[in-house]
């Protein structure tokens, strides 16, 4: 059984691997259940990433879906996980568009939120309820 399939699986007959990177892909499995729990649309990716060094393992969810769609499932993950949302300054790399989203340690694991906006209402909508700033994101 591999790695992944053990932290995924961990009630099968290979031991479930220990360490921080093993933690921060069993916090990503939770959170999701937890997300589809309170949002069965959910729209979104995940990514981890180990550090070699001091640094914190990180698991980074995007959110997907039309703007409304995907604001609205980051709006309820973040406020469920008690994490602080920020709007972006418009970026190039989203054509004008802004970031929304924040960022949390979490048992030893940074955890990332955030979405891409284009509406404008939409946007403005998420700048009503969040601050501007970058969020450490």
């Amino acid at each position: 059984m591999t790695t992944l399939a053990s932290v995924a699986a961990p009630g099968h007959s290979a031991p479930a691997p220990a360490g921080p990177f093993a933690s921060a892909l069993r916090l990503a499995a939770d959170l999701i259940d937890q997300m589809r729990a309170t949002d069965p649309d959910i729209r979104v990716s995940v990514s981890a990433t180990d550090s070699i060094g001091p640094g914190l393992p990180e698991i980074r969810f995007l959110f997907h879906g039309s703007d409304r769609q995907s604001l609205a499932s980051l709006s309820g993950a973040t406020f469920s996980f008690d994490v602080p949302v920020t709007v972006s300054d418009p970026s190039p790399h989203l054509d004008g568009g802004v970031w929304v989203g924040g960022s949390v340690v979490r048992d030893g694991v940074t955890v990332l939120f955030r979405t891409g906006l284009h509406d404008p209402e939409v946007i403005a909508y998420a700048r009503q309820v969040f601050p501007d700033g970058t969020g450490g994101w």
